[in-house]
């Protein structure tokens, strides 16, 4: 009801497609939405499901649709009920997870999209993503394979006794290039998070990098920044795919984005004033700027993912409690730009464009804390 409710207020062709009926009973049900309770009802955690459902609903209202008998669905009814927590290799069907036009809709208007409890669509718990990450974690550091990074170790944390601290001289902040080392990593970013990108996209997407960032007890944030005036000229547009690993609240330092349509239609790529935000030469957004900006928070738990264009301007905060805000971080790029994976990780590994992952962790600065070696 609240769904039909705010559609009406949001889409004026939608009301002119309800039924009689309908829109007899739209009068007894509050009639259409204030401007004022559609914000309201926007801010609910449930806002985008609340219209999934209704769209699902109001897809069943078919006359003489002719459809297959239960039967039919059998099988994929007895693969989505699997409880198993590995990822199952040889059926492409169960990492077809399709996107509403409700969830089409919203990264188009605000940058950005959160899938709660994504994983559970496969079956993948959040100890099995926790348990890649230490698998990762526990590689030894290499020069021509993945990058490791660690970080100056922060002296102060609530919750970590001062005894524990001081046998840290440094802590581990990121993992990258790890895609090509590990079958489960692999499997999650080659097939599910890929088919999600491209339908994105509107066309295939290719993976361009990836990272987990640790960001444990005492770890820094990041400056207020965009991706992909990042990216060395590779592809002009990405899409950035975090996987929650560990709950992200407001304490542990979870991710913040200013929304908004930041991607400029293609016939405006002239006009970059209209995709990209003021930047310094450290490639951070300027803090004046940044200033009149209004970030929203985040919060996810194990398992959810949050899509997010190149383009979104994001920050993050330290994290001051004593628990790690692990995530996954998978970024993509549409076919039709190129296979720069290669390229990227190649520019890294010899130190191109003055990066160094015992002094950066990135082509640009926007890293809180201090690398160290």
């Amino acid at each position: 009801m609240q769904a039909k409710r705010y559609l009406c207020y949001a889409r004026p062709d939608y009301y002119s497609s309800l039924s009689e009926a309908s829109r007899t009973t739209l009068t007894f049900q509050g009639s259409i939405m204030t401007s004022d309770e559609a914000k309201a009802f926007e801010e609910d955690s449930d806002f985008n499901s609340i219209l999934l459902m209704r769209e699902c609903d109001e897809a069943g209202k078919v006359p003489d649709l002719q459809v297959p008998s239960l039967l039919y669905y059998r099988k994929d009814i007895d693969m989505l009920c699997d409880n198993n927590p590995s990822l199952t290799y040889d059926n492409s069907v169960r990492y077809h997870f399709q996107l509403s036009d409700f969830q089409r809709q919203h990264y188009e208007n605000y940058g950005y999209l959160k899938i709660s409890n994504l994983m559970s669509f496969i079956s993948l718990a959040p100890g099995v993503l926790s348990k890649w990450c230490d698998e990762i974690a526990s590689w030894p550091k290499t020069t021509d394979k993945w990058i490791t990074h660690y970080e100056e170790c922060n002296k102060s944390i609530d919750g970590v006794s001062d005894q524990q601290l001081q046998q840290l001289d440094k802590m581990l902040c990121r993992c990258e290039n790890f895609v090509n080392y590990h079958n489960g990593m692999n499997d999650l970013a080659q097939r599910l998070v890929l088919n999600i990108v491209s339908q994105l996209f509107n066309e295939p997407a290719k993976l361009f990098k990836e990272k987990i960032n640790f960001k444990l007890p005492g770890g820094a944030g990041f400056m207020a920044h965009q991706d992909s005036p990042a990216y060395i000229g590779l592809a002009k547009d990405h899409i950035s795919v975090m996987v929650a690993v560990d709950a992200a609240t407001e304490e542990n330092g979870c991710l913040q984005v200013c929304k908004g349509r930041w991607k400029a239609a293609d016939d405006d790529r002239a006009h970059n004033e209209a995709v990209f935000v003021p930047l310094t030469s450290e490639g951070v957004i300027v803090p004046d700027v940044e200033a009149t900006m209004s970030f929203d928070h985040i919060t996810c738990c194990p398992g959810d993912v949050l899509l997010f264009s190149g383009y979104l301007p994001h920050r993050s905060f330290n994290n001051l409690s004593p628990v790690s805000r692990r995530a996954i971080f998978l970024t993509y790029n549409p076919s039709s730009q190129g296979d720069h994976h290669s390229a990227y990780y190649h520019a890294k590994l010899s130190r191109a464009h003055g990066f160094d992952s015992n002094k950066t962790l990135s082509f640009v600065n926007d890293f809180r804390g201090k690398i160290v070696e």
